[in-house]
């Protein structure tokens, strides 16, 4: 039985939780609205809520009952889309609540790993993973997540050595207003891969954020336009570090600060204790 929290009183500093009848780990999140809530992880589990998180029902995908679904993007109650992480990757659809998913693209490499998904608007958006062959795995939709393809080779920025993602439920993909992406690496080098132009090309911004390690880097970003952002991340294999791990800038990343008081980095804690 997992217990799963959902709902944070930040004044009292409570949380709700809720019992559902799945094994599951979640990390793929998506809120479409205060009603809206989509979350999908382990043992190819995938839960909605319509009633702003008061009762989840939870479905296993069809054959996909070993999938890790760390992705998700929903569009509403109807039409969502999901992102398994390891090899074969694979992208599947519903357009009926879940009832039923379509698989739209699949990649048998060895090295296939998608970390994020996010949509410019109903029709277009894009999905990216872990290098393969030294180069960004990247994928475009211009029908609303029902086709995908491979950008061209010209347009897939390269990646340094040891440089990867982390697929942090579609937190280190952001899609912005006037064709603007970003996205967040992680691992021994740790960037933010910038295009103006729907992803046919790329600037790369470095970071100060703790890296140099598989386990380190970005875990999470957002901008408010596009100079206001922060980064948080640290290493997952080392919660006691406290330095390093979340950086703000007013630059768009020209320069970065420190926050006075910093968080106290990345924490590991299960809800059941």
């Amino acid at each position: 039985m997992l217990l799963i929290s959902l709902q944070l009183q930040a004044q009292q500093n409570n949380f709700k939780l809720l019992e559902l009848p799945v094994a599951s780990a979640f990390r793929g999140l998506a809120v479409v609205d205060d009603q809206i809530v989509w979350t999908s992880g382990t043992l190819g589990t995938v839960c909605k809520s319509i009633n702003g998180g008061k009762s989840f029902d939870c479905i296993t995908v069809p054959e996909n009952e070993k999938a890790d679904f760390r992705s998700i993007y929903a569009f509403d109650s109807r039409k969502a889309i999901i992102a398994n992480v390891g090899s074969p990757a694979k992208i599947f659809l519903t357009e009926d609540g879940g009832k039923n998913w379509q698989e739209v693209y699949v990649n048998n490499h060895k090295d296939a790993f998608i970390d994020g998904i996010d949509f410019w608007d109903e029709k277009t958006g894009i999905a990216f993973g872990d290098p393969i062959a030294g180069k960004l795995l990247l994928l475009k939709t211009i029908d609303g997540g029902k086709t995908w393809s491979e950008f061209p080779e010209e347009s897939i920025p390269e990646m340094e050595e040891g440089e990867a993602s982390f697929a942090a439920s579609g937190t280190t993909i952001r899609c912005f207003e006037n064709c603007r992406v970003v996205i967040a690496t992680g691992g021994k080098v740790s960037r933010l891969l910038v295009s103006e132009n729907y992803g046919k090309t790329w600037s790369p911004v470095y970071t100060p954020i703790l890296q140099g390690e598989s386990s380190t880097g970005i875990f999470s970003f957002d901008f408010i336009n596009n100079y206001e952002g922060i980064i948080v991340g640290g290493d997952y294999k080392n919660d006691s570090l406290t330095n390093d791990h979340v950086f703000y800038t007013s630059s768009g990343g020209v320069g970065w600060q420190r926050p006075a008081i910093p968080t106290r980095g990345y924490r590991v804690r299960d809800v059941r204790e």
